[in-house]
Order: C-alpha cells, then sequence, then structure tokens
C-alpha cells in the first residue's frame, strides 16, 4: 500500500543549467538538450530518472526526438552528487537519441522491443556503457557507475508531510504510510484491522518501516513504540474505522 507522491517543480534551480551544459559538452553536438524536471518523491528508490518512449501506433513506427531526465529534489544541493547524477541520465539520453533510434530505424519497433528485452534488461549495456566512460575519462574512474554510489550526498532535511495509517491489533501497532487511501484499501483495511486511524502532516521518517502488518517488532527493537503511541492519542487524525465508543 506504498503510494509515493510526486512533486514537479515549476523549474530547475539556477544553477542546474551550468551543470547540464559543461556536461553536455562532451557528448555528440547533434544531441538535444533533455528537458529537466524536478521531481520530490517521500521515499524515492532513485535519484534520477531519463524518460524516453517509443512504440506502434496505427502500423507505424514512432519516438521521441528528446529525452527528459527527472531529478530528486534532495540532491540538488550537492553539486558533485547532482553532476554525478545527470552524467549518469545524460548517457542514457545518449543511448536512447543515439543508438536505440538508428536500430528501430533499421530493424523497427517490434523487433527491437525484442532485442532490448533479451540483451539489456537494466538498460546498462555496453552502448550506455560507452558514453558513460567519456565521463569518466574527464571525472575521473567511476564517475558514472552502474547503480548509486554511497557517496552520493542527499539532503535529509527535505522532508514533507506524508499520510500514515495506524492500526491496533492485539495492543500492537501495525502501520503503512500512504499518500492516498483509496475506496478499496479502506475496506482492505475495514475487513482486515481494527481499530485503525489515518494521519496527516506526519514527517517522522522512521514511520517509512513497511507496508501494513509487518513493522511492529522491528519498531519495538528500535524503540518506536512510544512514538507510535503518541501519534495514535494526538495525532491530527485525517480518517478512523473500526473504533469503539473511546476512539480505541
Amino acid at each position: 500500500m506504498h503510494i509515493k507522491e510526486i512533486i514537479t517543480e515549476s523549474k530547475p534551480p539556477s544553477h542546474v543549467g551550468p551543470i547540464l551544459h559543461e556536461l553536455m559538452q562532451i557528448l555528440p553536438s547533434t544531441l538535444p538538450i533533455p528537458e529537466i524536471k524536478i521531481m520530490n518523491h517521500t521515499n524515492p528508490s532513485a535519484y534520477g530518472t531519463c524518460a524516453w518512449r517509443y512504440g506502434r501506433t496505427n502500423e507505424k513506427d514512432w519516438y521521441d526526438k528528446n529525452t527528459i531526465i527527472h531529478l530528486e529534489k534532495c540532491i540538488l544541493n550537492d553539486d558533485k552528487t547532482l553532476k554525478r547524477i545527470l552524467a549518469h541520465e545524460l548517457s542514457h539520453s545518449a543511448d536512447y537519441l543515439i543508438n536505440n533510434i538508428a536500430e528501430i530505424d533499421k530493424v523497427g519497433v517490434k523487433t527491437f522491443y525484442a532485442r532490448r528485452k533479451l540483451l539489456r534488461p537494466d538498460g546498462h549495456g555496453p552502448s550506455w556503457q560507452a558514453f558513460a566512460n567519456k565521463f569518466n575519462e574527464k571525472y575521473g574512474k567511476d564517475f558514472v557507475t552502474r547503480k548509486s554510489d554511497e557517496s552520493y550526498v542527499a539532503d535529509e532535511t527535505i522532508t514533507k508531510p506524508f499520510f500514515v495509517i495506524l492500526s491496533k491489533f492485539f495492543n500492537k501497532h501495525y502501520f503503512a504510510f500512504s499518500l492516498r487511501l483509496s475506496e478499496k484499501q479502506k475496506l482492505y483495511i475495514d475487513r482486515q484491522y481494527s481499530p485503525w486511524k489515518l494521519y496527516t502532516t506526519v514527517t517522522d521518517r522512521d514511520f517509512m518501516l513497511g507496508p501494513i502488518g509487518q513493522g511492529w517488532a522491528d519498531a519495538e527493537k528500535r524503540g518506536l513504540l512510544t512514538k507510535w503511541e503518541t501519534l495514535w492519542n494526538s495525532g491530527t487524525e485525517k480518517l478512523s474505522g473500526n473504533l469503539n465508543e473511546d476512539g480505541k
């Protein structure tokens, strides 16, 4: 029951442009400058992504002529991290716009898709690595890597409120963090858990342990049950279900 909220800023901060311009000088000059979007996920699974679409409509192949790079807001305050992640995603962008397009033009979308699924399941094949190597030659070994590096710096002070669902079962708290509670989810919780409460404006990331029905034992070991009890008794409640007259 994890639903990630996405916030897109109106435009990237001013310091992103010069870094992007510097990195683009390392790639072929024929490449367009990708669109940059700043995202703000509550619990991001990646600091950057590169989006490029292709397909077949009405028996005609099509593909985007440019890419969109998404960057998480929490990495914008460290220029080295920002540059490394941008370089990683620009390597994808160049691979898509040069190698992938050339292959589609040659064999068509259907064959391209089959080959890509078989040979490049994670998108980091030799053609991507060739562009990543250009940045590594400029900035040093392992400046761009296949996966996120422990030396990446994220600003943990950048937080935003999220919703937390708490449910008491045998006097133990079970919870999930969520950013929307659909009617289907509400019915599920009503059937499975009693009582439960949904809270808003929570910013404490200790509540991001796992899906509902999991996490209380780990939280007990980490001494978090007091926090859960405090939230249950005094948090800003938005929705609730299966409560008795005492609100328990």
